[in-house]
């Protein structure tokens, strides 16, 4: 290669200069807690089509994911002094960190709902009570002329059924007042799932905190703050214990844990690639000029991706890793090259067709919905053309740039070469064993610990698998009331035994609420058919003369009420777990409700009534957009098979093209052998596996003279490349180990490949 002259060596080394200092003063510029996300929810389009999804996002960046669970108690398993517990409320109310915070099934919140709804009884349970009837009488087949009479003997049976149970002495005084039992059936609906305070049980405290649990005011403000309230409550009972979960302990932990490991993975895979290249390069400290070219790579991605996207997620960077791979493959050709005194010209090419041809086809990616792959494709490509311009800039500017490659012979009988070749299809049949996995949890390091306590604490919050939960949405709040009505009748009639608890469920449905009038219409004679039947089975009709009051002036004076209206006059007074299940936005409206069973059928698509499953959700997004990238990614094959066909002809074409393909379908065939099971980020290490034995393919094949030896850089990128990804098959990160372990084992084989020419000659 030519050297430069002093005077452009110096006007280069001025532009690497100017690029590295205006590359590090914008990242000095950014905020990187606000621009790089850890949140996985991040990973999927705002835009995700896909209504469950779209309700999974409401619900977990909104209210819920701020709620804290705690769990507080004695060396022995008991509840701490009641002293202890307030002391820990009260610490938490103080703190800028949480916005509430109250006992689980506090006897105060219990008292004051209760009573207000008892105090209206008639304008939020009688709608439903009434439907109820309604719908039990038209299924008895009497004529609507005995409506009343019907509803009356009803009345009186249930009741007297009812004061024969023991906990009905809790009612006693209730009764005279609530003869049709609106609220005592609602307690035993309700308590099925929440049980009552329990002394000899631990004690639960639910919070929200004021900021989200994915920032930074979400996160070691509320560790400080739970930490005070926990030694408040120690100072008033010394063996107080304390467990708690939240998103913000996972969001927290996963951040530290991905911080952690990015730092041993790139010292590891610095370390591996150090020694490869000193059992490869005659003086290894030539290599050393490899890494401003590596820096320069990655100050270009960081750079545009950061300018390009509002928010990039952490993941991105991890798996970006792979562009040090790239960097160093260019550096190695130039200098190899350069060391071997060919010139430019013999270089560039290759370079040039292996470098674009890469970035073409992960700009195919970008156009997946996807944040994570256009992000990616964003990444990659930027820090792919920085790369290439890095090295030819940098390697352009020195005065010796040459890299001297120790020779390296290998010889093997024709036997030996017809035996790699079997091993290879061997191999390769494998991939008939391949099984696919689409978790999001791969995206995640797992923490056994915090999953532990998490499901611990659940426990002691009346959580369990046996509970079926259920989204109804819909973009009004009245047609989500009306559809979760729909839903209750179903449910009613698929699995009759299995009670359903909502703070919805309080708000009567605007169905009923119009239909109301007309019912009670319909019970003019009600109060007389009702005093005769509690007559005939032993009653006093006097003694309820307080409920026969209130009847009468309700039933005189009832109009269709506002049931927006009726929502707003009940949320104040609702718990705040209770308050979690209802959310009601501008754009959609979203009710959650509890099932203790699930039903034995799916509720069918017209009831707009989804099983909330938020990890099966999840995966099956993630295995969408797997098939999705897997489309992209063969069309880009295609379009790369056809460009190489061009540049070189059909003949070293199909050659070229032939050496991805076949180590691909080795290393898949592997994973096959190996049981393990696939996923997105298998198919985007085959993806970027390909791309890098592609540029092998282009140096060993296209432009290697007949009879000639691998050229030296295609060995040392492979080596090193496969010695850095190889680091990475070892992540604790599921999808990074997935990348890092297909990357490899294509690369090997695609060498192994290119070296045979000259075994076998």
């Amino acid at each position: 290669m030519t050297p430069l002259s002093g005077r452009a060596r110096l006007l280069v080394r001025c532009i690497l200069v100017m690029a590295t200092l205006g590359a590090a003063g914008f990242l000095a510029s950014i905020d990187f807690r606000e621009r790089i996300s850890t949140n996985v929810m991040d990973l999927l389009p705002p835009g995700e089509r896909d209504p469950e999804l779209q309700l999974l996002r409401g619900v977990v960046d909104d209210a819920q994911a701020r709620v804290v669970r705690v769990v507080l108690s004695t060396h022995d398993g008991g509840a701490p002094p009641d002293e202890a517990v307030q002391a820990f409320i009260e610490t938490l109310h103080s703190s800028d960190a949480f916005v509430e915070a109250g006992r689980l099934n506090d006897p105060a919140e219990r008292t004051k709902l209760g009573r207000f709804l008892f105090d209206h009884r008639f304008e939020y349970l009688l709608p439903g009570w009434l439907e109820t009837r309604r719908q039990e009488f038209a299924a008895s087949g009497l004529s609507p002329d005995s409506w009343p009479g019907w509803l009356a003997d009803t009345v009186a049976q249930r009741l007297e059924a009812f004061l024969a149970r023991p906990e009905s002495v809790s009612y006693e005084e209730l009764v005279p007042l609530d003869p049709l039992l609106l609220l005592p059936d609602l307690v035993v609906e309700f308590e099925r799932f929440v049980a009552k305070p329990d002394p000899a049980q631990p004690a639960s405290v639910w919070a929200r905190t004021a900021a989200s649990p994915l920032s930074e005011a979400g996160q070691q403000p509320v560790f400080d703050a739970l930490e005070a309230a926990a030694s408040a409550a120690m100072e008033i009972s010394p063996g107080t214990d304390w467990q708690w979960t939240g998103v913000h302990r996972f969001a927290a932990a996963s951040k530290h844990r991905i911080q952690l490991e990015l730092g041993w993975l790139n010292t590891a895979a610095l370390v591996t690639v150090v020694l490869t290249v000193c059992l490869l390069v005659r003086r290894p400290w030539q290599t050393v000029h490899l890494l401003p070219i590596v820096l320069l790579s990655m100050l270009t991605a960081w750079v545009v991706a950061l300018g390009w996207f509002n928010q990039v997620h952490i993941l991105v960077f991890v798996l970006g890793a792979l562009l040090c791979g790239a960097a160093v493959d260019f550096g190695f050709h130039l200098g190899v090259h350069a060391a071997a005194g060919h010139p430019w010209r013999s270089v560039m090419k290759p370079l040039l067709a292996s470098c674009l041809t890469t970035v073409f086809g992960f700009a195919l990616l970008g156009i997946t919905d996807l944040p994570l792959l256009r992000q990616l494709s964003v990444f990659v490509c930027a820090g792919l053309l920085g790369a290439l311009i890095a090295a030819v800039l940098y390697v352009a500017q020195r005065r010796s740039p040459g890299i001297e490659a120790r020779p390296l012979t290998i010889q093997l009988p024709r036997m030996g070469v017809i035996l790699l070749a079997i091993l290879g299809v061997i191999a390769a049949a494998g991939m008939l064993r391949i099984e696919w996995r689409d978790d999001i949890r791969d995206l995640q390091i797992d923490d056994p610990e915090l999953r532990r306590i998490d499901a611990d604490v659940r426990a002691h919050f009346g959580e369990s698998s046996d509970t079926g939960v259920y989204l109804v949405h819909a973009r009004d709040p009245l047609d989500a009331r009306n559809q979760l009505q729909h839903f209750v009748e179903w449910h009613r009639r698929q699995s009759p035994d299995t009670p359903l608890a909502s703070a919805a469920l309080l708000w009567p449905a605007p169905d009923s609420l119009s239909r109301l009038p007309g019912l009670l219409e319909a019970s003019r004679n009600f109060p007389d058919a009702l005093r005769a039947a509690f007559s005939e089975r032993g009653f006093v009709p006097e003694a309820f003369a307080p409920f026969f009051d209130a009847w009468d002036k309700f039933a005189s004076n009832v109009s269709p009420s506002d049931p927006l209206q009726l929502w707003r006059k009940l949320e104040p007074h609702l718990p705040g777990p209770l308050r979690d299940t209802v959310g009601i936005g501008e754009e959609a409206t979203w009710l959650t409700v509890a099932a203790l069973g699930k039903p034995s059928a799916v509720p069918p698509d017209e009831l707009q009534v989804i099983p909330l499953n938020r990890l099966e959700s999840l995966n099956h997004v993630f295995q969408r957009y797997r098939h999705q990238a897997l489309r992209l990614s063969l069309a880009g094959l295609g379009v790369l098979g056809i460009l190489v066909l061009l540049l070189y002809g059909p003949a070293k074409g199909v050659r070229v093209f032939a050496i991805p393909a076949g180590a691909t379908a080795v290393a898949f065939g592997v994973l096959g052998w190996l049981g393990e099971p696939l996923n997105l980020f298998h198919l985007l290490g085959a993806f970027l596996g390909v791309c890098l034995s592609h540029d092998y393919a282009i140096f060993g094949e296209a432009h290697r003279a007949p009879g000639a030896p691998a050229p030296a850089s295609v060995r040392l990128s492979a080596l090193t490349t496969a010695a850095s990804f190889g680091v990475l098959a070892f992540s604790r990160i599921n999808a990074v180990s997935a990348l890092g372990l297909t990357v490899t084992l294509i690369v090997l084989p695609a060498l192994v490949i290119v070296e045979a020419r000259s075994w076998r000659q």
